[in-house]
């Protein structure tokens, strides 16, 4: 699933902020996963910037100016 501000992304943030196509989550092995796909404000999780980490229910993911709360 691409998250990001392009009408084409399978979760659209219509923000300014948002990279067209920002970041990647993918479920694989059991587990789920974001990648930053080279956004120009990177990808937050809890706080730190990462390029790509393993997600856990209540994580807080932050995209440019927009926050989600991951539920897994």
């Amino acid at each position: 699933m691409v998250l990001g501000r392009a009408s084409a992304a399978d979760l659209h943030l219509a923000d300014p902020s948002v990279s067209r196509s920002h970041a990647r989550v993918r479920f694989s092995s059991g587990a789920w996963y974001i990648q930053d796909m080279n956004s120009s404000r990177g990808t937050m999780v809890n706080g730190v910037a990462v390029p790509a980490a393993r997600l856990n229910p209540g994580d807080v993911i932050q995209l440019g100016h927009i926050t989600l709360r991951f539920r897994g």
